[in-house]
């Protein structure tokens, strides 16, 4: 590389001088010196105080979105801070940098801290009482070096909320919760920072435009290949950076499947019994048939023994022969045996029927995973899924279907046999005691249409709101996955559909499928 000369340096100032005498790259260079300077100005008096507002916002509406989830952790008819609750949060708490979580009852005593020391603590601050108690939630930023509501220092930058806990309406408790904002502010310092420095790269580059006017051509064309292999290696960070996303995208299809897979089984899992005892009933009077007929065949063989013992007799006494054969016959009940065989094995035909039937209907409700779409009658599809799951619902609900003729659907059977399913458990679990199952199917337009309606105790429009979310339930901790409802609204959307539900507190609820009769919009045309 040529080094510089002082003469080279004259030349150059030289060069720069002649080129800054047009007066339009003077006025670019003024206002690119001007928007260097007013910029980073607007953006850290005016801007960064906006971006800072939203980032605790946003904070604020977080933490009160937890401690709402974290409010239906509570037993309802357990004291607030049972033991059960510090195992439920402690995978949230990590999950969410939740760096402080206190529980308190009506009165402000804590009654679960992650913090031993906060432990029997009691708030007697006016904002607790005056507007928390009242149900509205409170929140204040925190700064590392600053002291939290109740005079503690944190040792981070913290958003403080407290989240009332509200049960038919009145006041039980509270949560308090830090949701750390350190890293947050952190980034948006950074973006701030090269936000400000944008103005004098961009002055900068203005710069190096002006010199490159008065560089020799061989300067200009290295300048050039230097952006170039600026160029391609952007390119090959970007082509990296789309394979990464794509294996991330893989990853979640293969997650989805899998969840889908967990749900199904867990849904044969809980059928699996049900279908057992609807096969043990038959099973069980087909082996009493068959114990019962051993014994007629004994007493048949006693019977049949006694007749050759007393053919071959060498004295033939023709009276005392057919006395013997006749008290033997009555003793044996021959006669009766003789009707009774053919009932038993009538009954005998009849349970291998009934097995027959369930065990076909379960073949072809176990196909999920198939993976074909076929032409199928939506009856008869529910009509199997409800021969799967009739030991869960006839000690619960008489169930009434209504179908009018529709026109074959297609779709993947296995799939929306799972949709009819999740539905009908749903709708039997909501029937507290007894109640009614409605299943409706017709035809609108050029599509299928499927209700299904029970007489339980209804949804709030709250709940309402969230029952497709996944990991949503209303189920105490421990019972139900929360994937049920997702996965429906999942499939049904695949296949083209839309779910709707109808329901109020006391009403009962009505879950409508509206499925396109051409099938799946992949498949269209197929």
């Amino acid at each position: 590389m040529k080094h510089l000369t002082v003469n080279d340096v004259k030349a150059l100032g030289a060069r720069l001088r002649d080129t800054l005498r047009n007066y339009r790259l003077r006025q670019l260079l003024l206002l690119s010196l001007a928007v260097s300077l007013v910029f980073p100005a607007v953006l850290s008096l005016a801007v960064y105080p906006i971006l800072t507002d939203q980032l605790v916002k946003a904070t604020e509406e977080e933490a009160l979105r937890i401690g709402r989830h974290l409010s239906r952790l509570l037993p309802e008819q357990q004291p607030l801070g049972d033991s059960g609750f510090a195992a439920n949060v402690q995978e949230i708490l990590e999950d969410f940098g939740i760096r402080r979580l206190k529980l308190f009852d009506p009165v402000g005593t804590v009654r679960f801290s992650t913090h031993a020391e906060d432990m029997g603590k009691v708030n007697s601050n006016s904002y607790f009482h005056r507007l928390v108690a009242s149900g509205q939630p409170y929140s204040k930023v925190v700064k590392k070096e600053q002291m939290t509501l109740e005079g503690q220092r944190i040792g981070s930058d913290v958003v403080e909320t407290y989240v009332p806990i509200m049960r038919n309406g009145h006041f039980v408790g509270a949560l308090e919760i830090y949701l750390d904002i350190t890293a947050r502010r952190a980034r948006l310092d950074r973006v701030v920072v090269i936000a400000t420095l944008i103005p004098a790269a961009v002055m900068a580059a203005f710069l190096l435009l002006i010199l490159s006017l008065t560089l020799r051509m061989e300067q200009a064309e290295r300048e050039r290949a230097k952006y170039r292999g600026l160029m391609e290696d952007a390119l090959q960070s970007y082509k990296t950076r789309n394979e990464e996303l794509n294996r991330v995208l893989t990853q979640l299809r293969e997650t989805e499947s899998q969840l889908i897979q967990s749900e199904k089984m867990a849904s044969i899992g809980n059928l699996a019994a049900g279908v057992a005892h609807e096969i043990n009933n038959p099973v069980g009077f087909v082996s009493s048939n068959l114990g019962t007929l051993e014994e007629y065949l004994a007493n048949l063989m006693d019977y049949l023994n006694l007749c050759e013992r007393l053919g071959a007799a060498d004295t033939v006494d023709i009276p005392t022969i057919h006395q013997e054969m006749q008290r033997l016959r009555s003793s044996l009940d021959v006669d009766f045996i003789r009707q009774d065989t053919r009932q038993l094995i009538h009954e005998c035909q009849d349970g291998m029927r009934r097995i027959a039937h369930i065990v076909a209907d379960l073949k072809d409700f176990a196909h999920i995973d198939r993976a074909e779409v076929a032409s199928v009658d939506v009856a008869s599809l529910i009509n199997k899924v409800l021969t799967v799951v009739n030991h869960e619902l006839k000690y619960k609900a008489e169930v009434h279907t209504h179908y009018e003729p529709t026109p074959p659907l297609r779709c993947y059977p296995g799939r929306l046999g799972q949709v009819v399913l999740n539905l009908l458990v749903n709708a039997v679990q909501a029937i507290p005691e007894r109640g009614r199952i409605d299943i409706t199917v017709r035809q609108e337009e050029d599509r299928a249409v499927i209700a299904i309606r029970d007489t339980g105790g209804g949804m709030t429009p709250e709940i309402q709101r969230y029952i497709f979310e996944p990991f949503f339930t209303t189920k105490p901790v421990g019972q139900g996955t929360g994937l049920g409802l997702h996965i429906t609204y999942q499939i049904v959307t695949a296949h083209g559909g839309t779910v709707e539900v109808e329901s109020a507190p006391g009403s009962g609820t009505c879950f409508t499928l509206r499925l396109p009769l051409a099938g799946p919009p992949d498949q269209i045309g197929e």
